[in-house]
């Protein structure tokens, strides 16, 4: 398996996530992974039709020949795409568009997808930041110094001293990690390639059992992979094995710069997600926000990306918070939110109804 990259979308990295989106709308691989090539085929060949013993017996394809014309007729003009039979990965990429044409109306509202962090290096030019600009920061470097206040509160973070010290201290902690990789490797493999797999676990849902959440989870994925690549091009951050041989990871890593985490993007996204689909005394208990069964997992999803030597510990931090503005445009998408209260028909929902509805309700309705 692939070290991974931000998902199955590039075969050519054997990317982390997806692991081919419309593989999770079938039973039993019923689509092509990644939503390339053909799906499972279905041959028409030349089937005898019925003959009698003295006739000469006559194949025929689809539509039969003996049915001439077509009895059988057609749907009216203008029949309409049903919103159920779209599968995850296109279906994602039309959120996708809706999450990109956001607009912030007010001052209030979310920042645009491509201002939620703030990537400017506050030592650019020499200057001496201030501790505010340094805290409002985004940048690795500045990352890098909020880490260390983090962990040692009397240190200045204005200082280049200080994150160059806390550079080095995140090389050390991925030296220290490099034992966890033989007992943890099995589970960071899948993981490279579906995330989505160990959300599902948490609660045993799937593309059958739970189709719209599956399918919001999978938006969520697809968003998470733009935006980390977007910034990965923006800070052009070095894989830490490119500058520490010590680390060797025991996969190659991805085709792309290291910050933020992809990993951590998708896990955190989906996992913001599905707290708001999910039963609250699942998702979200009596426990502190930190120890809600999906963070946990989204945590453990970044931090094993480190453990392989792929990211460092300041990726998987702006990946958290990458996540977290995200999330805030991404409930502003109408596909999210549209619709009245779903209509129920002898204790089920009426499927006209349902396809008018919001993502977020008919989620919702299928953990009823």
């Amino acid at each position: 398996m692939a070290g991974g990259a931000i998902g199955p979308f590039d075969g050519m990295d054997g990317m982390d996530g997806m692991d081919g989106m419309d593989g999770m709308d079938g039973m039993g691989g019923a689509a092509a992974v990644g939503g390339r090539g053909w799906a499972r085929p279905r041959p028409i060949g030349l089937s005898p039709l019925p003959f009698e013993p003295d006739e000469i017996p006559l194949g025929s394809g689809w539509p039969p020949r003996d049915l001439d014309p077509d009895p059988w007729g057609h749907r009216p003009f203008g029949t309409r795409w049903p919103d159920r039979a779209w599968t995850s990965y296109h279906h994602s990429i039309v959120l996708l568009g809706e999450f990109v044409a956001y607009a912030p109306a007010a001052a209030a509202d979310p920042k645009a997808w491509n201002k939620v962090l703030e990537v400017e290096d506050p030592w650019k030019g020499g200057v001496v930041p201030s501790e505010a600009a340094v805290e409002a920061s985004h940048h690795y470097k500045a990352m890098l110094a909020q880490r260390a206040k983090r962990l040692d509160n009397t240190v200045d973070i204005t200082l280049p001293a200080t994150v160059e010290a806390a550079f080095d201290a995140e090389i050390e902690e991925l030296v220290r990690l490099i034992d966890f990789r033989p007992p943890t490797m099995a589970e960071a493999q899948v993981q490279a390639n579906n995330i989505l797999r160990y959300f599902q676990g948490l609660l045993t849902f799937n593309a059958a059992t739970h189709r719209n959440t599956t399918r919001l989870a999978a938006a969520a994925q697809r968003i998470a992979q733009h935006q980390a690549v977007w910034y990965k091009n923006i800070f052009r951050r070095a894989r830490p094995s490119m500058v520490s041989p010590s680390l060797m990871p025991p996969v190659d890593p991805p085709g792309h710069p290291s910050y933020p985490s992809g990993h951590a993007t998708e896990a955190w996204l989906i996992a913001l997600v599905l707290e708001q689909v999910l039963p609250k005394a699942v998702a979200i208990g009596s426990v502190a926000e930190k120890d809600r069964p999906l963070r946990r997992l989204a945590a453990r999803i970044a931090r094993n990306r480190e453990m392989l030597g792929l990211h460092y510990p300041t990726d998987s931090m702006v990946g958290e918070a990458l996540a977290a503005e995200s999330f805030k445009i991404l409930l502003r998408c109408d596909s999210l939110n549209k619709g009245k209260a779903v209509t129920m028909t002898g204790g089920y929902a009426d499927d006209a109804s349902l396809d008018a509805q919001g993502m977020l309700r008919r989620a919702r309705w299928e953990w009823r």
